[in-house]
């Protein structure tokens, strides 16, 4: 496995690129917890809490979100983060993982076209991460090169990095894009820390305990409720009285 550890230049600026689906198919395996309605309102909290602290970080230059909602464009805009609505071409995209590679893929090239070179791909639904972790993970990430930090699984892709050369960077608009960049491909989806590797990115270790840990079930939401979770989360877990149902199971 080719991994990657801290050491890398951690001032460059990385442009972030998160793509949400539809809130009403939305984290569905939380059903078993949350009514429809609760988990909508739980999904759109974890989303404004990644954004939060990845907004935080010194070399977060931009961050972009990809939708078809519009609840979640609203929240989006109201953190600041620029909005792109979700291509047409992806909706007969086939399965819910393609739809969100292609969206991905539609965001990256938006924002190159408007001048960013390196970017982030990162989950939604990162309730857990901290600033201090997403800042750590962009100083370790290679120049010219794909990487990404798996899930806590180690199985999935929490973040996906394409970093152009350095002297891609600083270039006019028009010479960037001629000039050879680093393509984002994402493949996220089922088994995607190990398509990202096989497709020559490489993966980052470090611990991010929060950063790696993007919520799809109860046992994920208990694990991040337990490392700590950001405020719009925690707010919502209370008001839903998720909290005190989980004491009481520890008791």
């Amino acid at each position: 496995m080719s991994t990657v550890t801290n050491g890398s230049d951690a001032s460059i600026a990385v442009h972030v690129l998160i793509a949400v689906k539809s809130l009403a198919n939305a984290k569905t395996r939380l059903a078993r917890d949350f009514a429809s309605a609760e988990r909508q309102q739980l999904v759109l909290a974890m989303f404004r809490d990644t954004v939060s602290a990845a907004r935080g970080a010194e070399q977060v230059a931009s961050i972009t979100v990809v939708t078809p909602d519009d609840a979640v464009a609203v929240a989006a805009e109201e953190l600041d983060a620029g909005v792109v609505p979700e291509p047409v071409d992806t909706v007969g995209a086939g399965s819910g993982n393609a739809r969100l590679n292609l969206a991905l893929a539609h965001a990256a090239a938006h924002v190159r076209a408007n001048g960013a070179t390196d970017l982030v791909a990162l989950q939604a639904d990162l309730p857990a991460l901290t600033t201090a972790e997403l800042s750590d993970a962009i100083a370790a990430t290679p120049a010219g090169a794909r990487s990404f930090v798996a899930d806590h699984q180690f199985v999935g892709t929490a973040a996906l990095f394409a970093r152009n050369h350095p002297a891609h960077n600083g270039l006019s608009r028009s010479a960037a894009m001629r000039s050879r960049t680093v393509d984002l491909a994402p493949a996220f989806g089922h088994d995607s820390a190990r398509k990202h590797l096989d497709s020559g990115a490489r993966a980052l270790i470090g611990e991010w305990p929060g950063l790696r840990l993007d919520v799809d079930t109860p046992d994920d939401l208990e694990l991040a409720y337990r490392i700590g979770v950001g405020p719009q989360t925690r707010s919502n877990l209370e008001m839903f009285g998720w909290t005190a149902s989980l004491e009481n199971d520890r008791s």
